[in-house]
Parts: C-alpha cells; structure tokens; sequence
C-alpha cells in the first residue's frame, strides 16, 4: 500500500513498462472525499530503463509519497 503525508488521502501508483513496441505509462491518482484525482499521467516512447527508474523515484517523492512500512520489497526491477 502506497500513503500520501496527508491522512484524508489514498494515493496509487500504476506503472506499464511497455514491453515490445509500446510506450512506458506512469500514472498517480488519489482518492479524496470519494472522488479520483488524476495527480500524473504520462508516456515515454522507447525509454532507457535506467532513466524511467530515476523518473519513478522522482515521481515518488516529487508527490510525497511512500510504501507502508514491510511494503517496500514489492518493488522490483
């Protein structure tokens, strides 16, 4: 589970890595009052691996957000 510094908020973070000929896809919505907010939505046409990581990273903290403590192993690369 991924949590927002803001208790009223549950953030998700969704990533398609694009195999093959697609693009890569990030996107960051949250739930407020029963509404979804889309925060970030953006495609990297044939992306470096290593620099979509740093993107994700930045993205991460760009929006405050982080892994329930134990969740942190689901990410991998």
């Amino acid at each position: 589970m991924l949590t927002c510094n803001k208790p009223s908020k549950s953030v998700s973070v969704g990533r398609d890595s694009g195999f093959g000929s697609s693009n890569l896809g990030v996107g960051i919505t949250e739930l407020v009052d029963g509404m979804v907010n889309v925060l970030h939505a953006e495609d990297y046409p044939r992306p470096d691996f290593n620099e979509m990581i740093k993107t994700t990273v930045r993205l991460l903290e760009e929006y405050d957000i982080r892994f329930e403590k134990g969740e942190e192993g689901f990410v991998t690369s």
